[in-house]
């Protein structure tokens, strides 16, 4: 339950690759054993997390629970579908998805805020993709002012920049202009990097592209920084059509490192062994020298040894 938690937690706040290692270990023991009810939960946030990091084949494996029944009346659940469908380019069966999480919160009881769950903008996303952007701009208009009323800003931002994507033209860029700004007091960082992504976008279509590169620039480079490949990729293609010329993705250093390789340097450079590495993260201790073995190459030492130093602290316990 705390790795779940605290899961959503690091994905809210954008650190992408901290919530699916996170997630990954909340999954694994639901799964080793057999917690039926979480199983739906872990695995919403599993599929999150690797839905950000652009995982869209794995996440669908993800969300392939063994009861799939119980599974749809859970709103976190059904919500990761439609995600799900929408970055497989299914925004018909997204937005139905969307639309069943909004009469499960009702049915049971629940609370319809976006700081809970955004689903309006979700389905406004699912409908600007299916062209009809009137529909979405209703749900969008409807989320925003239930998300200034609840004076939550990363919700606002949020509903904001839906609005604005679902309107175009000035008024898109007002809002998404406001959405960038709000954006700056959050915490939430994927939120940042849509807002500045979707101003950059709108900027560069209206015909500003030297306007729109700096707003592309900083999406990408803070997309980067978060592991959060599927809004990086993004950005990326805008800042290119924007005519920027973007750096090169990083091959080595501890930007290059994956979550579970992340996840392992940090232990390592705890002092942990590979075996209570392994027992932490429920694998084999086969697989966390596997992952050593890359993480040296990726950071460039000789070994283990080395570990603390390139990721920036000491060694707490003697190797």
């Amino acid at each position: 339950m705390a790795h779940t938690v605290r899961a959503r937690i690091n994905l809210r706040r954008g650190a992408v690759t901290d919530a699916e290692a996170d997630a990954r270990i909340a999954h694994a023991l639901a799964a080793e054993h057999q917690w039926s009810e979480l199983l739906p939960f872990t695995s919403s946030h599993l599929a999150n997390a690797l839905l950000e990091a652009d995982a869209v084949e794995e996440a669908g494996r993800v969300l392939e629970v063994p009861d799939r029944a119980a599974a749809m009346s859970v709103a976190d659940y059904v919500e990761s579908l439609g995600l799900l469908h929408l970055a497989q380019a299914s925004p018909a069966v997204a937005l139905e998805h969307f639309l069943t999480c909004s009469r499960i919160l009702a049915a049971r009881g629940g609370v319809d805020a976006p700081g809970v769950m955004p689903w309006r903008s979700r389905a406004a996303a699912a409908l600007v993709a299916m062209g009809d952007r009137s529909r979405a701009a209703t749900f969008a208009r409807e989320e925003l002012a239930l998300a200034e009323a609840s004076g939550v800003a990363g919700s606002v931002t949020v509903a904001r920049t839906a609005l604005g994507v679902a309107v175009g033209g000035p008024e898109g860029l007002r809002l998404l202009g406001g959405a960038v700004t709000d954006a700056q007091a959050s915490p939430r960082v994927l939120v940042r990097i849509q807002a500045l992504t979707e101003l950059g976008s709108l900027v560069r279509r209206s015909g500003q592209p030297r306007a729109a590169r700096p707003h592309l620039a900083h999406a990408l480079d803070l997309a980067r920084r978060q592991g959060a490949t599927r809004l990086g990729d993004r950005a990326r293609a805008e800042l290119l059509a924007a005519g920027g010329r973007p750096r090169r993705e990083a091959l080595t250093g501890t930007e290059a490192l994956t979550a579970s390789e992340r996840r392992i340097a940090e232990l390592a450079a705890d002092g942990l062994t590979n075996q209570q590495i392994a027992a932490q993260l429920y694998v084999s201790t086969r697989t966390v020298a596997t992952h050593l073995t890359h993480i040296y190459q990726k950071l460039r030492i000789g070994g283990r040894e080395d570990v603390g130093g390139a990721m920036g602290r000491q060694n707490l316990r003697p190797l």
